[in-house]
């Protein structure tokens, strides 16, 4: 995509004979107002686009797409080259207004492009979509995309009967039986994980080494190392620069014990309300969940992001997580650029 990177025929000639043509342009400060209005109510409480507008629109190592018509944005999405050398696309929104005419499916077209300048032609995109958006999950398998793996992020909550949240046919329900499954009684009562355990941050300078060795030559007591988390809504690669990104945030951190390693997280503020998110990177389930129940020095995550695998299943139940209505099934796709 180049210059205003016009698109014809996006759709706004079809439905109410409207003969305009959509263009997907770089987004600019005057969109704002118009954005932030379509966006109000994506979801009951509202959207997260009002918090990173400013990010994003000046990302230098990204682009802000806005979809145009007749000189107003009636649409948007977001491209970033990653730490690692792949692109992650985000942020995909249109006006509720003009939707069903294709807008949707030339901004990810568009976004590709971009994404092919930002990262180079065989690098990896990724981009993630709820579970239950079926027509966002049709859009991005028609474009090219394939599923890659599912995670959870899961908020501490009430729970209905047994942990099953209220809507029983949904998939969040069938993950509340697997992973939010109450405590048998005949599990006998364990040692305090965290008794002898030394938190600290990983500094970024160390970053890349701890990437190597979680890599190429992980401890038995680091068992099993994650393939990477999902750390505010995007995918993080277990690569040196992915790690450097987050030691950088200040949100890297190891557990030793006895001076070994035993295990890796991110753990950190995150979203409008400043809730405290936790996302496992390496060690056992039985270790991360006494984390997950109360942080020494920071207290109880109001939020875990696993990734679908019996071993953070086996976490979520420990610690008391439950996939309950609030809590997201997510599914990140991929395809070379």
């Amino acid at each position: 995509m180049n210059g205003e990177g016009k698109i014809s025929r996006a759709g706004a000639d079809q439905g109410d004979g409207d003969p305009r043509e959509v263009s997907v342009r770089p987004a600019v400060a005057a969109d704002r107002g118009a954005v932030l209005d379509f966006c109000a109510n994506t979801w009951p409480g509202g959207d997260y686009i009002p918090y990173v507008w400013e990010d994003w629109l000046n990302d230098a190592r990204g682009r802000l797409l806005a979809a145009d018509l007749g000189g107003r944005a009636v649409g948007i999405a977001h491209v970033q080259r990653l730490a690692d050398g792949s692109a992650w696309l985000e942020g995909l929104r249109v006006d509720p207004a003009v939707r069903r005419r294709g807008i949707a499916r030339l901004l990810t077209q568009a976004s590709l492009d971009a994404a092919r300048e930002l990262a180079g032609r065989g690098a990896i995109a990724r981009l993630m979509v709820s579970e239950r958006n079926a027509v966002s999950r049709h859009l991005v398998e028609r474009s090219g995309f394939r599923l890659e793996r599912r995670s959870w992020l899961m908020e501490r909550e009430a729970v209905n009967d047994g942990g099953a949240p209220a809507d029983e046919h949904s998939s969040a329900a069938e993950a509340a039986r697997a992973l939010g499954a109450p405590r048998r009684e005949d599990e006998p009562p364990q040692e305090d994980p965290l008794a002898g355990l030394e938190l600290a941050r990983v500094p970024e300078a160390e970053a890349a080494r701890l990437a190597g060795l979680l890599r190429d030559d992980p401890p038995a007591s680091l068992l099993p190392v994650r393939p990477g988390l999902v750390w505010e809504w995007a995918w993080v690669s277990l690569h040196p620069a992915g790690l450097t990104d987050l030691a950088g945030q200040g949100v890297l951190w190891t557990a030793r014990r006895r001076g070994m390693l035993a295990a890796v997280a991110a753990l950190g503020r995150s979203g409008p309300d400043d809730d405290l998110l936790l996302a496992p990177l390496a060690g056992t389930a039985l270790l991360l969940a006494a984390l997950a129940r109360g942080w020494p020095g920071a207290g109880a995550p109001q939020w875990l992001s696993i990734l679908d695998t019996p071993e953070d299943g086996e976490l979520a139940r420990r610690a008391g997580f439950h996939a309950g209505n609030r809590s997201h099934g997510q599914l990140i796709y991929a395809q070379v650029l």
